[in-house]
């Protein structure tokens, strides 16, 4: 079963970046990657988890893009994984990216000190 679930995690994450970078539009201006993804045990729920290169201004706007598109979104996976249930969809932001520039941007003041 977990191999099942780290190929449907894959699967996943290629295929819902393949349509956020082709068929879905964002804002101008910024950049969305999708870092990981990860779905239930049931097999029933993903999360896939969002960094955004740009201000928080067009983080919100890549967000609110993604969940009003998120019901397209949904069928176009539902129609090109070859599988009997495909897991409903969320978007998270990415806190891990977050916590790591921060972590960076005080590395660089106590160098500068």
């Amino acid at each position: 079963m977990k191999n099942k679930i780290l190929g449907l995690t894959r699967l996943l994450k290629e295929e819902t970046g393949k349509i956020i970078s082709g068929e879905i539009e964002l804002p101008n201006r910024a950049v969305a990657t999708i870092t990981r993804a990860s779905v239930s045990n049931d097999l029933k729920t993903a999360r896939i988890f969002i960094s955004v290169l740009g201000n928080k201004y067009q983080e919100e706007e890549i967000f609110r893009t993604l969940k009003a598109c998120s019901g397209k979104i949904q069928h176009i996976l539902n129609k090109r994984l070859r599988i009997k249930f495909v897991p409903k969809i969320t978007f998270l932001k990415e806190k891990y990216m977050e916590e790591e520039m921060k972590m960076e941007e005080l590395l660089e003041k106590l160098e500068e000190k």
